[in-house]
């Protein structure tokens, strides 16, 4: 039995979510050779309803803890690891839990956010704690996932991993190799530009805005596509009504990746704005469908940049103006991958195809 720990993160409205953790558990079951089924433990929640099914563990708040010691303790020789979706509060609770339930399950920390960038740990103090009050000597934890090259070596530059590592970026789901062969169909009066995920500061929404208000003074036709939820929305909604003519922000909430699909075909190019990124998803599927990105730069965006030989990713510059930025909206529709270079991305981020190729590699993986 897998399980995986993730009682804080996971609110969703759509199966998006849910699926990419399946499809992680079942790559995590084929390399342990263990057969038993993925049990998700979290705070699941759609449209106000619990979500149930055969794979699912529901530990309702506000007894998760005690609830969890019970579901450790009941099921201690079935268990065969338990997947930490983050370092800090979930482990807390799943160290806690296994004190009282007197249980030594093996533990898997997982790493998404781009905790080794110094500009990071740097940027709060909180950070600064956090980063350097990660568990690493806990011999309960007997491995650490993380989503790409750069973000284990900027770990690995300042933390001792004397852990196992194991290197597989969140997958991307619902695509096929057809979609690396579409051919866009884009309008030349204006430009449609797509900005993906949640609308929340530490996602680049004061530079998303700063954005607008040059896209703005450029005077150039824009449509933009707003998609995702958070709390700032309330915010972006007031922004929007200050526009004027030339530019429209359309707010289509939280979507099914099949309707994400659509908007970044549709699109000019898509806005990657997180100041900190390990290797962002939303990038990865816009590769994929030919659709270029406008990026911050980033450990995952310069990654990526790399990857591609600098094609299809322009990076953004610190010093952003409006002759700047006219002069990046000329590069911008010239950067297009081919298609051997979207399949790549393709064939590399489907199912375990990307950790199996940097597993091979001892420069990457400590075991």
């Amino acid at each position: 039995m897998v399980v995986i720990l993730d009682p804080f993160n996971i609110v969703i409205s759509n199966e998006d979510s849910l699926r990419r953790h399946q499809l992680y558990a079942y790559e995590l079951r084929k390399k342990t050779k263990n057969s038993s089924k993925l049990i998700l433990i979290s705070k699941l929640k759609r449209n106000g309803e619990w979500i149930s099914s055969d794979h699912l563990v529901i530990l309702q708040f506000p007894f998760f803890l005690f609830s969890l010691t019970k579901f450790l303790k009941k099921n201690n020789r079935k268990i065969k690891l338990i997947v930490c979706g983050e370092p800090w509060k979930t482990y807390w609770i799943i160290k806690i839990a296994s004190i009282l339930s007197k249980t030594k399950i093996p533990v898997q920390l997982q790493f998404h956010g781009d905790f080794g960038n110094i500009e990071w740990i740097n940027q709060r103090i909180i950070n600064r704690i956090k980063f350097y009050l990660i568990p690493l000597k806990n011999r309960q934890i007997q491995s650490l996932r993380f989503v790409s090259k750069k973000q284990l070596l900027n770990f690995k530059s300042r933390r001792n991993v004397n852990k196992g590592v194991f290197i597989a970026p969140v997958p991307i789901i619902g695509y096929s190799r057809k979609d690396a062969y579409k051919v866009k169909s884009l309008r030349d009066d204006i430009y449609s530009i797509a900005f993906i995920g949640r609308l929340e500061s530490d996602r680049g929404l004061n530079k998303f805005l700063y954005f607008v208000k040059l896209m703005c003074k450029l005077n150039i036709n824009t449509e933009i596509f707003v998609v995702g939820s958070g709390s700032k929305k309330y915010q972006l909604e007031k922004f929007a009504k200050t526009l004027n003519n030339k530019i429209s922000l359309n707010f289509l909430g939280e979507m099914q990746f099949n309707e994400v699909k659509k908007i970044i075909l549709k699109s000019d190019f898509v806005l990657s704005l997180a100041p900190f990124e390990s290797y962002g998803r939303t990038i990865r599927e816009s590769l994929i469908l030919g659709t270029p990105v406008l990026a911050t730069p980033s450990s995952g965006s310069q990654e990526l940049f790399q990857e591609t030989n600098q094609k299809g990713i322009r990076l953004l510059p610190n010093l952003l103006n409006e002759s700047v930025l006219e002069s990046e909206l000329k590069f911008i529709k010239l950067s297009k991958l081919n298609k051997n270079m979207r399949i790549k991305i393709f064939i590399e981020n489907q199912s375990d195809r990307k950790s199996t190729r940097l597993n091979s590699s001892h420069e990457w993986i400590s075991r």
